[in-house]
């Protein structure tokens, strides 16, 4: 009868943690997009994404016919809608895997 021993190293552990976090992308990115307070006609909002991407990922937006860029959009309402919807899109560049989201926006 033989017997099987297994040593684990710190270079197996990393590579293990490694694949799982290469799976996950692979199910899709975790993306919300979050500001501060309400959003008013005529005032600059500041919209933040933020996702599980990981790492050096690319951020941009849609809203009202406009693109943006980067994790962040400063956007100042004309008043025009009463409500806007908002979408970020992260694409990792190591995977090629983007994901998104929308969120509908009331503008006050």
């Amino acid at each position: 009868m033989r017997s099987f021993t297994m040593i684990i190293t710190w270079k197996t552990v990393y590579c293990a943690l490694l694949l799982a976090l290469m799976g996950a992308l692979g199910f899709g990115v975790s993306v919300q997009i979050s500001w501060a307070g309400r959003v008013t006609a005529g005032s600059r909002t500041t919209f933040t994404c933020s996702s599980s991407c990981f790492p050096n990922c690319i951020y941009s937006w849609t809203f009202n016919g406009r693109t943006a860029n980067g994790s962040a959009v400063t956007w100042t309402p004309d008043g025009q809608d009463v409500s806007v919807a908002l979408q970020c899109i992260v694409l990792s560049p190591k995977t090629g895997i983007s994901s998104s989201t929308t969120t509908i926006v009331e503008i006050w």
